[in-house]
């Protein structure tokens, strides 16, 4: 299966916060997730293990207390179930996030 990452959905003032599902299968789901520089995330820990990759932009990553600034290049890994969040959102950051679903 191949997925067209190529198209971003820009962020906006009136739509802050973007998450638009490209890829969904039995043992994945995830997409691209874009926050406007200064937007609040609103996440809220999630049942799947995630993971994270920084196409563009600056923020400062929050998870489980411990904060560490993430850029183009960064990957990140979440557990299920751990509290996250981008906040210190400098530029527009892009994401691509992948959700390992649980059998």
């Amino acid at each position: 299966m191949t997925f067209d990452l190529s198209r971003v959905p820009e962020a906006t003032a009136e739509k802050p916060v973007i998450y638009e599902q490209t890829i969904f299968s039995r043992e994945f789901r995830g997409g691209l997730y874009v926050l406007r520089r200064g937007a609040d995330d609103p996440q809220q820990p999630h049942a799947e293990d995630e993971a994270y990759y920084v196409i563009g932009g600056r923020a400062t990553f929050e998870r489980d207390g411990a904060r560490g600034a993430v850029g183009p290049g960064s990957a990140i890994l979440v557990p299920a179930g751990v509290p996250h969040r981008f906040v210190d959102i400098t530029e527009d950051i892009t994401l691509f996030v992948l959700f390992a679903r649980r059998p």
